[in-house]
């Protein structure tokens, strides 16, 4: 950072049972400046797993987004910041069209979060769903103590029933 910034990557997949394993800084991230991109098309049954700044995150002035086309799904964060997680002028968009998904955020900011004049929108647009956080609620805003400001965040579960919220305790 400070030296080079920018950039795009983009992963899309056509279709099929599919696993995605990575740790920080993955699955439709971007991060000062760059925008990641994750699109799985399909149907199929996908399972995400990622670590920290996962699954359409992003950080620094920077675009983060995960489509996925439909399936039972399984998404896990290890330590939170993901599934659109908007940090420090960020915009970030997670859409997942359909299925009987299980979301596991990690410990915090996570499942459509942001902060630090961030904008972050989770979509689900169908099935019966479950949702864990490990602190936060899902929809978290703030703090935006960086730069004044405002921090938006929007979490929409458009369909199915019924579905599961489990946060832990600590919740803030």
């Amino acid at each position: 950072r400070g030296k080079a910034s920018g950039g795009i990557a983009a992963l899309v997949d056509e279709g099929g049972d599919d696993v995605y394993e990575a740790g920080n800084f993955s699955q439709g991230c971007g991060y000062y400046f760059g925008w990641g991109l994750l699109c799985d098309l399909g149907s199929g049954r996908d399972r995400y797993e990622g670590s920290r700044y996962a699954q359409a995150a992003a950080a620094h002035s920077a675009l983060g987004s995960l489509w996925e086309e439909g399936g039972d799904d399984r998404y896990s964060a290890w330590i939170g910041a993901a599934q659109s997680l908007a940090w420090d002028l960020c915009a970030t968009t997670l859409v997942d069209e359909g299925g009987n998904d299980a979301w596991d955020g990690g410990y915090n900011l996570s499942q459509g979060a942001s902060s630090h004049n961030g904008f972050s929108l989770f979509f689900d647009g169908a099935g019966s769903d479950a949702y864990r956080l490990h602190r936060k609620l899902p929809a978290h805003a703030g703090p935006n103590d960086y730069h004044g400001g405002s921090s938006v965040s929007v979490f929409v579960d458009a369909g199915g029933q019924p579905n599961v919220y489990d946060v832990g305790q600590g919740v803030a």
